[in-house]
């Protein structure tokens, strides 16, 4: 094996402050005797975007930092002992690291460079539950019947829940997979309670499920006991700030919540986002009622084309899914409104920042490093957008229709909705199909 130069190795100690930046539980394959010769096991990381990354050997482990460019056992290794360097746990972000070139088991008289290699993972594709079929059938995996899911959102126990809007239903499924109506029918509470069209869901830390209902164009609460009230609108069709039930909404889409305990709604048809209170007062936050365009700016300033997705990052800064202007907006805690991705062209073309193209991206999640994953419903892509603002593809092949489950080849009809949990698992709806994307 060609000796790693002194220079690349000093690189490294200086990067990772003599084996900083990571955790280690000692032990490493070979152990060094009192008084011999001894030396570093050591590398650099290439494309590393995510935190998660582990790489061990033997007992010797060290957790690379997101975005770390090197790392280097605590535990120097004698001439003649072994070592074996493996990755132990891959980042988020759908990425896959693995070790690049082959090395000899016994340690040579001279420090040791294992490079890592991280790139887009493989995707693998299954349907949870559902099938091409529309219906309204509880049940599990292709015994059950969606009829036009939209929304989805997961409870602090990995539960689903799903916004059936053409059933006017919102279901629920168990980390098993079985399926039941959560809320959804005539009048009254729990499975009995009315909804018309639920687009949106999103969980509070105290377990409250809110719902955006594009149809009652209101935003309803769901306490875990059942309970369920309207939290604002007045059903009529207009864009009016005010309090509770004196405000009103044309197409509330896609909520979140923010640390403070605000609501944002995507108001479609008005073309703006909307802001609720914890005292229920509506107000507009971006953008300007029945206003299109596709301008930058703060508040009112900013316009946006049919705003359909949200998602919120640990810094309260809002994403939205601007879909007719195939455009993925970003919105400071302070209004300011900016284009995050996408050059406004309908298209499915990766590169960096406003050099994408999207094709009608509808809905949005975010995991805890900051990635975005859109469901592109025009395209039938599942996309991934990087904090640098780097897009790229990680499911879906172009073409609608087909959706059955073929591996990484796998084929989406018009996804609408997506989210991540924390098990590094991303759940679509698609079409009337909850699909499951993981690394393979």
């Amino acid at each position: 094996m060609k000796n790693t130069a002194p220079a690349l190795i000093c690189l490294l100690l200086a990067a990772c402050g003599g084996g900083g930046g990571g955790s280690s539980s000692g032990g490493g394959s070979g152990t060094t005797p009192p008084g011999s010769a001894s030396f570093l096991v050591a590398g650099p990381v290439v494309n590393l975007e995510a935190s998660g990354l582990v790489v061990a050997n033997g007992n010797d482990t060290v957790t690379v930092p997101k975005a770390g460019t090197s790392f280097v056992f605590a535990n120097k290794v004698a001439t003649g002992a072994s070592y074996s360097v493996a990755i132990t746990s891959q980042p988020q972000g759908f990425q896959a690291c693995s070790i690049s070139g082959t090395f000899p088991a016994v340690m040579a008289s001279t420090d040791v460079s294992v490079p890592v290699i991280c790139a887009d993972a493989v995707v693998g594709v299954s349907t949870l539950a559902g099938s091409d079929t529309a219906g309204a059938a509880n049940g599990s995996g292709s015994a059950v019947r969606f009829n036009g899911i939209f929304g989805l959102a997961l409870d602090a126990s990995g539960n689903l829940y799903v916004g059936d809007g053409g059933n006017s239903q919102i279901r629920k499924m168990t980390v098993d997979g079985v399926v039941t109506t959560f809320a959804g029918g005539t009048t009254g509470a729990g499975a009995a309670a009315n909804f018309a069209a639920p687009t949106s869901l999103v969980f509070d830390t105290a377990g409250n499920l809110y719902v955006s209902d594009s149809g009652a164009r209101n935003v309803r609460k769901i306490t875990p006991a059942g309970v369920i009230s309207t939290v604002a609108g007045s059903g009529t069709f207009d864009s009016r700030d005010g309090n509770g039930l004196f405000a009103s909404f044309k197409q509330p889409g896609g909520i979140v919540i923010d640390s403070a305990g605000n609501l944002f709604v995507v108001d479609a048809k008005a073309h703006v986002i909307r802001r609720i209170t914890q005292q229920g007062d509506v107000s507009t936050f971006a953008g300007t009622t029945d206003v299109t365009g596709n301008r930058d700016g703060t508040g009112a300033l900013a316009s946006f084309n049919g705003p359909s997705g949200l998602a919120i990052d640990a810094a309260n800064n809002l994403y939205v899914a601007d879909a007719i202007n195939n455009k993925i907006r970003k919105v400071t805690p302070a209004g300011v409104v900016t284009t995050f991705a996408g050059s406004g062209a309908a298209g499915s073309a990766n590169g960096a920042g406003t050099a994408a193209t999207f094709n009608l991206p509808v809905n949005l999640s975010i995991d805890a490093d900051g990635f975005l994953y859109v469901a592109e419903t025009q395209g039938n892509f599942i996309r991934k957008i990087a904090p640098s603002g780097k897009v790229s593809t990680i499911a879906g092949g172009g073409s609608g229709g087909d959706t059955a489950d073929t591996g990484a080849g796998a084929l989406f009809h018009g996804p609408t909705s997506v989210v991540f949990d924390k098990a590094k698992t991303l759940y679509v709806a698609d079409f009337n199909k909850v699909r499951k994307l993981v690394r393979k």
